[in-house]
């Protein structure tokens, strides 16, 4: 249902290759969503940390409202892809999914471990404690995300992808 009115809702190019005002939307609609998916999880996890334990109709629906959020990830994927396709690195899309793979997967190894010492550590004197670190991390994620640029300006475009001469050229000049 989400990608339905995701895609119903995301800018569509005007042209057959996307130009900078193309890009800057599909930028800005995407650093929004992301920005709303992770400010309602934050939200959510929020509200629990400060509802009572006993209301277990509260902490349901709070969880529900979590569901909302579904379109986070997809969202963050596209917002890397078209940064990436913006500053003119569109070649590097699959050097960068895989890199966020293998963070993907160190993140599902140690995530289990932390929650588990944040629980021990913290059951006792504040049970909640899980999501205020939760919130406080969604939180920080919504602001860095406030610094992406979605600005025309800040487009580059590259008809051709880099060879390794160009690459190197460009890298040589940077530094």
């Amino acid at each position: 249902m989400a990608s339905v009115v995701i895609s119903y809702l995301k800018p569509k190019p005007n042209a057959p290759s996307p130009n900078a005002a193309d890009l800057a939307a599909e930028l800005q609609f995407d650093k929004r969503l992301a920005q709303a998916s992770l400010a309602v999880d934050g939200l959510a996890d929020a509200l629990v940390a400060l509802a009572p334990t006993s209301s277990q109709a509260t902490y349901i629906g709070l969880s529900c409202l979590s569901s909302f959020t579904s379109g986070g990830n997809p969202s963050l994927h596209s917002l890397a892809a078209v940064c990436l396709y913006a500053c003119g690195f569109g070649s590097e899309v699959g050097a960068l999914f895989g890199g966020i793979a293998v963070l993907s997967a160190i993140a599902h190894i140690l995530s289990p471990y932390i929650y588990a010492l944040i629980y021990s550590s913290t059951v006792a004197s504040f049970p909640k404690a899980i999501f205020v670190l939760a919130a406080a991390l969604l939180s920080t994620a919504v602001l860095l995300l406030s610094g992406v640029s979605a600005r025309t300006e800040d487009v580059v475009i590259h008809e051709e992808p880099f060879d390794d001469d160009e690459r190197s050229n460009r890298d040589a000049v940077s530094d």
